[in-house]
């Protein structure tokens, strides 16, 4: 065992000693390996899925897209009462095995990797990764609403953080791994591993982009496509659909009005999906049968518009070729509502899967809709194609409430393998991006603002900016000496507090200003978030000085021995920091055992760091 850890600590040491560009080619290639594979046994098994409840039980096949078979899908059902049913019974297994065994599982699953990259990018578990493909699998496969992003975007971010773990990655680089594994986890699954890219830097914060992450995201991105493909073929998702070569500057005003509309419909999928989160929490039914009710009732709907089965895919390749004409218009302008609705119900209610996949959905119905409604007023050549209105609808509707406008309008330029609608589709994306703006919406809500709010980010920030000990003698505190080892080593043992000093080998262990709002941290025996009440508590390991951090505390609980040994957690916990419960100079209240050795300090937080 030792041995085993020798050599973990060995590789671990190698890899954070490399140049950052050979460490990032290194890793990135691994987790785009893992985002590839991890894709392709998503799909496997979500195909199966569906084989298994639509078509073996129900008797129903959904219609597929060109990438996936271009298959047309049933006329009508089968056995129309088995609809419900297999809903109800998908539903009823993802939320047994959802909250019996990872209940973080539950939902679309980006929000969960969004929040790990902002709050603890390693402590993602990798029974959370094995349970989404599974529950995921059953809830889409089953007929549920929902799309296959959010589970394979949680799939890699989950593989980003074990990496992040194995290798004692530093906070930013840790933030890094798991924002390239949401990236290129979903640019595999999609087929768009320049759109993954990006999306791995712009998903994160609704007014910011993570710059840093857009080259490792690239690699990643492109590594994991490769093997996607090698599996099950390198075909754009919706195959290389046609549109008109070029539309006239003088009719791209029907585009930005377009826009306005998307963004609309963006914002109510929005309201309406955590609308039915916030009635499904309400609910007094144990929480594992919420997504059987929820697939129920979305099983009924279906009765009467099988358009809000499973992912949706193969009715989007329907609507760019007007497949979809006999199909009465009052119906084509409620399915982008129902799907709205079936999406809330399956995700909202506790079910697991995406909800970019819908989105792609509501977006293609939207610009099909609206096509329909214009259809015999349009000028030539728009009226004899709507394939540049439901392209335009599907960047601009999700693209705008996901906050991420520039990821997603790429993406769906390589799922439909068309880069000609450039002009009308920004434009319409831009209008409908302003929109939602305006409504203060996001349908992520673990987004952040920017890098200033993220706590990692905060916590790297605040790593890189020269910081200077404050009102040491507020507590009485004694101001460090020139040589602080000699002097902790002459206190006697009831010695309570000390203060630690600011050098320049320590200046990773410093935190400014507290990650979570406060101007106190402490070093010292049994500190975790159970010590300090209801205030939260972020604990971290800073792997580069654990030996000066061990010498220097006069602690046995954390001496240079039981640093590389005690493990209380995923982290090693020397670092504790608490929100205090007022605004004076009082510390929160941490118990300790008499004879500890307590560190305390007080640092001036830089004005960069919003408060």
């Amino acid at each position: 065992m030792k041995d085993k850890s020798k050599a973990g600590l060995g590789l671990s040491l190698f890899i954070n000693s490399l140049n950052p560009l050979l460490r990032w080619i290194f890793l990135a290639s691994v987790i785009g390996v893992v985002a590839g594979l991890g894709a392709v046994l998503f799909y496997d098994t979500l195909t199966l899925a569906t084989q298994i409840f639509l078509k073996d039980f129900a008797g129903y096949q959904v219609p597929l897209p060109k990438g996936e078979g271009n298959l047309q899908g049933s006329q009508h059902f089968a056995h129309p009462f088995l609809i419900p049913i297999s809903t109800t019974l998908g539903g009823l297994l993802a939320g047994l095995l959802v909250f019996s065994f990872a209940p973080e599982a539950e939902g679309h699953g980006t929000d969960a990797a969004i929040s790990a990259f902002h709050r603890s990018p390693w402590g993602i578990r990798l029974r959370v990764v094995l349970i989404k493909i599974v529950a995921s699998a059953l809830t889409i496969g089953s007929g549920g609403s929902g799309g296959r992003e959010g589970p394979t975007g949680q799939i890699s971010a989950g593989f980003g953080s074990l990496v992040a773990r194995s290798f004692r990655l530093s906070p930013k680089d840790s933030q890094i791994a798991v924002a390239v594994g949401v990236g290129s986890g979903i640019g595999a699954i999609f087929g768009a591993p320049l759109g993954g890219a990006i999306l791995a830097g712009e998903i994160l914060y609704s007014r910011d982009i993570e710059a840093r992450a857009i080259v490792p995201g690239l690699l990643a991105s492109t590594v994991a496509y490769a093997i996607f493909g090698s599996f099950l073929g390198y075909t754009p998702l919706f195959g290389f659909v046609s549109t008109p070569t070029s539309v006239s500057a003088k009719y791209l005003w029907i585009f930005a009005a377009a826009g306005v509309l998307y963004g609309i419909v963006g914002v109510i999928y929005s309201k309406v999906f955590y609308g039915f989160v916030n009635i499904f929490h309400r609910v007094k039914l144990p929480r594992f049968i919420r997504p059987a009710l929820g697939g129920a009732l979305v099983g009924l709907i279906a009765l009467f518009v099988p358009e809000v089965l499973g992912t949706g895919y193969g009715w989007i390749q329907l609507t760019f070729t007007n497949a979809l004409s006999a199909t009465p218009l009052v119906v084509i302008l409620a399915i982008p509502f129902l799907r709205i609705v079936a999406t809330s119900l399956s995700i909202g209610s506790g079910g697991s899967g995406g909800i970019f996949g819908p989105g792609m959905v509501i977006g293609a119905f939207s610009g099909y809709s609206l096509w329909r409604v214009l259809e015999h007023v349009l000028p030539a050549p728009l009226s004899h194609d709507p394939s540049l209105f439901v392209i335009g609808a599907m960047a601009a509707t999700f693209g705008s409430v996901s906050r991420a406008p520039i990821a997603v309008t790429v993406m769906v330029f390589e799922m439909t393998g068309n880069f000609s609608t450039v002009e009308a589709t920004s434009l319409s994306v831009v209008l409908a991006s302003i929109a939602v703006a305006l409504f203060r919406t996001n349908i992520y809500e673990k987004q952040l603002p920017d890098r200033s709010h993220s706590i990692a980010s905060r916590l790297y920030t605040l790593i890189q900016t020269p910081i200077r000990l404050v009102d040491l003698e507020a507590r009485g505190l004694k101001k460090p000496s020139s040589d602080f080892r000699e002097e902790s080593r002459g206190h006697s043992k009831d010695t309570r507090e000390v203060a630690l000093p600011l050098d320049s080998d320590l200046r990773e262990a410093v935190l400014a200003k507290s990650l979570l709002g406060s101007h106190f941290v402490r070093l010292g025996k049994g500190l975790d978030s159970r010590d300090v009440g209801d205030e939260e508590v972020l604990t971290y390991w800073f792997y580069r000085h654990r030996d000066s951090l061990a010498e220097l505390a006069q602690n046995r609980e954390i001496s240079k021995t039981s640093a590389y040994n005690h493990t209380p957690s995923p982290f090693e916990i020397p670092l504790a920091i608490g929100k205090p419960t007022s605004n004076t100079l009082e510390p929160p209240t941490v118990s300790v055992d008499p004879g500890d050795t307590l560190y305390y300090f007080k640092m001036d937080a830089p004005d960069s760091i919003d408060r």
